[in-house]
């Protein structure tokens, strides 16, 4: 038997999972070895079809110099004539799985024609081409499409693909505002780089909600009239998963969308808004029995949780501000009120202070996972933290982790540092003064989160690599069920391991492999300033 016919005897599946993760450039070898080898690998060459912008073209506000232009022109052009052959061969146009087009807003559109006369008339060339191969991709999944225009031809094409079931709509600008069929498919994204607080009230009749498994809708502008044609479609029998951006005059809406709601586990709603305590409408007893998954704001939590099976739980207000003085306790008080026991608990940005832990610890007893994050006690700590001129090896070593001098503590055993600073807090834990659940298996003490500048200012924080590593053994004695946890800036994860050991998590890996690789990104005028 030559090897030829041995290879041919060999399931294509298996081929297919030897070359799935391979590079372009050893993909398209091996096109060229044999007629197997090559109808095996072109749906993997061909799985994803997309265009993205060069990044020189990507801002186009400013002025774009002729050789960036020129880059520009001949990608658009080159993409086009991809486009154009797809269209003529029918065995290509069924291969990919995934299209991801990246188009220009009309701002971008004019900034680039007063430059360049002939740059609008190029990308409307190729995004006309582009919207008429779309019918012809029979086999695709997932679309993405930013910054191009919703309008009929776009929605035609849709519905005529009987295997799309994630459409994802970046920066969209929806100028159909009724189109039937409806759009059907099991998840559905909408999102702007910038939230429009203005709310315009048109109807969206474009999707249904028959088929509807994930929504995610960060727009201010789309979300009532798309929701609004939900509620009138009945039931979302399908939908798990609901993502929203929310401001106050969403909230009625949203409510009415709960009602029609029975399989949805997990919900995602956030507010840009500092403050967001809007009067709820009244929610049925009966509405989202099955939500289990909480993330967002306080307010909307203290109204959700009661009698709802909810086990894990993030809240994302800021608790360090003056307004949300009294908050803690107020959302506390309801978030026990769940009708399932809460496993995760994850609470924003507060000032550290012992009687949290005992509230938590009287509140939620059978914890499993806790986050917490603290701000930094003064900017004087935030520029030491920042300003860390430690070198890499040092910082990270650990064979001198036993060399550091024992936490103080006072006539009683107490730590002399109060537990109302970062390291003090900790310092409580350690020495068992603070409790815990004792089924807690995660933690997290994290600071809140700042901009950093470069991948070692990312690890590098208020608390050494070498504190991290005592710290965790003296919290796993204390606390035995402790499996994991992370300090600081939430990117170094220690875990216990079978061999009672605790080590870095692949984070670290990461930044032992990269570290060098990433240049310090320079501060800002304003930091600068300041």
């Amino acid at each position: 038997m030559s090897s030829m016919q041995g290879k041919a005897h060999i399931p294509v599946e298996i081929w297919h999972n030897c070359w799935k993760d391979l590079p372009l450039a050893g993909l398209l070898a091996l096109t060229q070895t044999c007629s197997l080898f090559r109808d095996i690998c072109r749906p993997i060459l061909f799985r994803f079809f997309f265009y993205l912008p060069t990044a020189e073209a990507m801002v186009l506000t400013g002025n774009i110099t002729s050789e960036d232009y020129d880059k520009w022109e001949k990608k658009a052009m080159r993409f086009e004539d991809r486009v154009k052959w797809l269209l003529v061969d029918p065995t290509f146009a069924i291969l990919p799985r995934i299209c991801m087009f990246s188009g220009m807003a009309e701002p971008d559109l004019y900034f680039l024609g007063i430059q360049y006369p002939n740059g609008p008339l190029v990308y409307k060339s190729m995004l006309s081409a582009f919207k008429a191969s779309l019918t012809s991709m029979k086999s695709l999944r997932i679309i993405r499409l930013e910054d191009i225009d919703i309008d009929e031809e776009v929605l035609n094409a849709l519905i005529q693909l009987p295997l799309l079931k994630d459409v994802r709509l970046q920066s969209p600008n929806i100028t159909c505002h009724k189109f039937l069929p409806l759009l059907a498919v099991e998840e559905l994204s909408i999102m702007e780089w910038d939230l429009r607080t203005e709310y315009i009230h048109q109807k969206l009749e474009l999707f249904s909600n028959k088929r509807l498994k994930v929504i995610d809708i960060q727009s201010y502008q789309y979300a009532p009239p798309i929701l609004e044609h939900f509620i009138a479609q009945g039931r979302s029998e399908f939908l798990t998963s609901l993502r929203i951006s929310v401001d106050i005059k969403i909230v009625p809406i949203l409510m009415a969308f709960f009602e029609t709601c029975p399989q949805l586990t997990s919900l995602s709603a956030t507010s840009t808004l500092p403050e967001f305590y809007p009067a709820y409408p009244a929610l049925s007893s009966f509405a989202l029995p099955n939500l289990c998954t909480y993330n967002g704001i306080g307010s909307l939590a203290a109204v959700l949780i009661p009698s709802r099976p909810v086990k894990r739980i993030t809240i994302l207000d800021n608790w360090c501000s003056a307004i949300h003085e009294g908050r803690p306790a107020s959302v506390l008080s309801q978030l026990v009120k769940s009708a399932a026991v809460i496993e995760h608990l994850s609470l924003p940005p507060l000032h550290p202070q012992p009687d949290l832990f005992h509230e938590i610890l009287r509140t939620f007893p059978k914890l499993k996972s806790l986050e917490l994050r603290f701000p930094l006690e003064t900017d004087a700590a935030v520029e030491e933290m920042d300003n860390d001129s430690t070198p890499d090896d040092e910082y990270f070593d650990l064979t001198t982790a036993n060399e550091i001098p024992p936490i103080e503590v006072d006539e009683e055993g107490s730590p002399i540092q109060p537990p109302t600073s970062m390291k003090g807090l900790l310092d409580w834990l350690c020495m068992n003064k603070l409790p815990l659940s004792p089924s807690i298996t995660n933690l997290a003490i994290l600071q809140q989160n700042r901009r950093t500048r470069g991948i070692n200012h990312m690890f590098k924080t208020c608390i050494s690599f070498r504190e991290q590593y005592r710290l965790a053994g003296m919290l796993s004695a204390h606390f035995p069920a402790l499996r994991s946890l992370t300090f600081g800036r939430q990117h170094i994860q220690w875990v216990y391991g079978d061999d009672g050991k605790w080590t870095p998590g692949l984070e670290f890996a990461f930044y032992i492999e990269h570290r060098g690789k990433i240049p310090r990104i320079a501060p800002t005028a304003r930091e600068l300033a300041t």
